[in-house]
């Protein structure tokens, strides 16, 4: 015989809690926010200022053309509208 019942016993409860435990306290989104706050604030120490000014111009100049888009395509919808109106009276 290996052990006694209680041995047994322990080493099973400890088999099955292990694995248990350690799934449930690594994925936590906790711990995820923490790993994942440290390595943007990692990240972040390490850009270039002038690749972080690129990335910035290029940011703004995107929401700049969607935002233009958006107004164009709205205006154009307005005039169908307008249109669709005045033929409807």
């Amino acid at each position: 015989m290996i052990g006694s019942w209680a041995l047994e016993s322990f080493k099973f409860a400890l088999y099955v809690t292990f694995p248990i435990t350690f799934y449930w306290y690594y994925n936590r989104p906790s711990m995820y926010e923490e790993q994942l706050r440290e390595r943007m604030e990692e990240i972040e120490r390490r850009v270039d200022p002038n690749v972080q000014g690129m990335i910035n111009k290029y940011a703004d100049e995107r929401r700049r053309k969607e935002l233009n888009d958006w107004e164009r395509k709205h205006a154009e919808m307005q005039r169908i509208r307008e249109e669709m109106n005045a033929a409807g009276q």
